[in-house]
């Protein structure tokens, strides 16, 4: 039914005008009437109302009028209907009953459609809402990965080189404090522009959850050894303690989880003054359940929250009377999205002078063997980066057409003890490979005249033996990930490149290399 036509219009299904007065009837009310056989459909939708005049069965087949009110049930079931068999005949006290009929039942028509309209317009309005807010979330989205991006190639550069200036034994203890404060500004910075951009992707809907079973305790003690340093120097006392039952290996998104704890743990840190941070972990419920729930509680000794300020510790750029030393208070944010992420819930009870406690309940898989868990686990760090004296023999190709991050990876990998040939686009690679055989490329991905994508697909086009790719890129997210893997690189690194970690993903790949077990990424 048109929403523009008058609410007058009416349809009369008669065989013949000219045997009923209900035309002049209604003409003399001002109603527009239209008579019409029992098949024109075109006419019903024109309709405001639908009078039918005749007794159908005895003009009209019954295959037809079932096709009639099929149609009239299914394409018109808001138009009215009045039938003249109900009144009999039209004369006096019948007539004021049949056009108090039609009145109501046009007015009732004429509400439908305003009603209809109006939610046809709110519809639309909405819809206008939905794709305007998803450009505005496009857009910044973009704009924060253009910026994380263009932010994080000159951090490579002041945290790589504030680094290989800390390992100078001829260094001042002055000088060295300036360098060490260069340095964690950096990372101050690094970690402004993750939080930002993990805030970004958890309102875009960008997050991916990526499950593998992994070591527990391994992770446990790679938090422990990060945080010791932290505690150790504030004088705190740092706790673990793992109850029996909590499995070796569990399957989860160990990053994510990791990033929670590590949230938690900054918080726990920051907000206490003296005393312990105690890190409880057990099962929930039965421990022989194929899927647990692994519980994290960790308590601190510290000042604690009011109650006020509990109930918005969560939320965005909120730091509720805690003095962070770094961070913006996104972590907690974070966090909270994450544990529901996986499926699970983060909680925090806190009184003024009575310390906090934070718990993290979150549902995990136990693997049926632990022949499931393939230990990939990079090799432990010997000594001291930069106290490195052994050559090692491994044959490595740098692809940076950037000279300040070549200078950077060089360095650093001379300081490891790694030979580097340099490359300046993925032209350069192809030509290199044609007169050396290298064992691991570091991939810039984005390069002029080839970049990293396209010289590696063309690496695995063009030799038999290619070498192991790591790729290095300044965009973080998981679609940078993806894209990388799907040209076939074998591991993932994000820019700015710490030492530690390039010394980790190196021990990966040359033990890989040696045992002559070439695949398998390191997490």
């Amino acid at each position: 039914m048109s929403a523009e036509l008058s609410p007058k219009n009416i349809v009369v299904i008669t065989h013949d005008a000219s045997e009923h007065d209900v035309f002049a009837l209604l003409w003399q009310q001002g109603y527009s009437v239209q008579a019409s056989g029992l098949n024109n459909e075109a006419m019903l939708a024109f309709a405001d109302l639908v009078i039918i005049a005749d007794q159908l069965l005895g003009h009209y087949n019954y295959q037809d009028i079932q096709n009639f009110y099929e149609i009239l049930n299914s394409k018109y079931a808001d138009t009215p209907v009045i039938s003249l068999e109900g009144y009999g005949q039209l004369s006096g006290t019948q007539i004021s009953l049949f056009l108090g009929d039609v009145s109501d039942r046009l007015q009732y028509s004429t509400k439908i459609k305003q009603l209809k309209q109006q939610n046809l317009d709110l519809i639309n309005q909405l819809q206008k809402n939905k794709d305007t807010s998803e450009l505005a979330l496009t857009t910044q989205s973009e704009f924060l990965t253009r910026i994380s991006h263009e932010f994080r190639t000159p951090l490579n550069a002041i945290l790589g080189f504030s680094q290989l200036m800390s390992w100078d034994q001829l260094l001042t203890t002055e000088q060295r404090g300036y360098t060490e404060i260069i340095y964690q500004s950096g990372k101050q910075l690094l970690s402004l522009i993750n939080d930002i951009l993990e805030m970004s992707k958890i309102h875009s809907h960008r997050l991916e959850i990526d499950k593998k079973v992994f070591v527990v305790r391994e992770m446990i003690n790679d938090l422990k050894h990060i945080f010791n340093p932290k505690t150790e120097k504030k004088n705190l006392e740092l706790i673990l303690n793992i109850a029996e039952e909590v499995p070796v290996c569990i399957q989860s998104d160990e990053t994510k989880l990791r990033q929670i704890l590590v949230n938690i743990l900054n918080t726990a840190v920051q907000s206490t003054q003296a005393g312990s941070i105690t890190v409880n972990i057990f099962i929930a419920g039965n421990p022989l359940s194929k899927v647990l729930t692994l519980v994290f509680e960790i308590k601190d000794t510290g000042l604690g929250i009011h109650h006020l300020e509990v109930e918005r510790i969560f939320e965005p750029f909120v730091q509720s009377g805690i003095k962070f030393e770094d961070g913006t208070g996104l972590g907690l944010s974070i966090s909270k999205h994450f544990a529901s992420l996986l499926g699970g819930e983060l909680q925090v009870k806190s009184e003024l002078g009575e310390g906090t406690t934070f718990t993290l309940s979150i549902p995990v898989e136990f693997p049926i063997s632990l022949n499931t868990f393939s230990s990939d686990r990079p090799l432990q760090l010997g000594n001291q980066l930069g106290d490195q004296t052994t050559v090692s023999s491994l044959k490595i190709l740098l692809a940076e057409d950037s000279l300040v991050d070549q200078k950077v990876l060089v360095r650093i990998l001379n300081k490891m003890g790694y030979a580097v040939d340099v490359a300046r686009d993925g032209l350069e690679v192809l030509a290199a490979l044609e007169h050396k055989c290298y064992d691991i490329i570091f991939m810039d991905v984005q390069m002029p005249n080839m970049d990293g994508i396209e010289a590696t697909k063309e690496i695995l086009q063009r030799f038999n033996n290619a070498p192991v790719i790591i790729a290095l890129t300044a965009g973080a997210l998981p679609e940078n990930r993806n894209r990388c893997i799907e040209a076939g690189m074998n591991e993932f690194m994000t820019k700015p490149i710490r030492p530690k970690q390039l010394k980790i993903v190196l021990d990966h790949w040359e033990h890989q290399l040696s045992s002559g077990n070439f695949y398998g990424l390191v997490n």
